[in-house]
């Protein structure tokens, strides 16, 4: 609040915090970092509205694949930036 002049909403917190779980099971591999069961709220859920609540639980092997389908993106970009594939045109960053 005192930094930016705003809260950061209850959906941004879980966002960081999920996209922290994320690159931990990206990064190392190992077990979550944190214990936490995480909702699909609004937003990127089947089934559902696009602004439709859910309560929907997140199984972890879910957030799992989300960090393997991100560690397979990153390695390709890689690939492309270390043989100049992708040079000349416009760059691609994978979060």
């Amino acid at each position: 609040m005192k930094e930016y002049g705003e809260r950061i909403d209850e959906m941004k917190r879980h966002k960081l915090l999920y996209l922290t779980q994320r690159e931990c099971l990206i990064q190392s591999g190992e077990p979550p970092m944190f214990e936490a069961t995480f909702h699909a709220w609004k937003h990127a859920r089947e089934g559902y509205g696009k602004y439709e609540d859910s309560d929907v639980p997140m199984l972890e092997e879910d957030i799992r694949r989300d960090a393997e389908y991100f560690k397979q993106r990153r390695a390709m970009l890689d690939v492309l930036e270390k043989t100049g594939l992708n040079k000349g045109k416009n760059r691609i960053y994978v979060v």
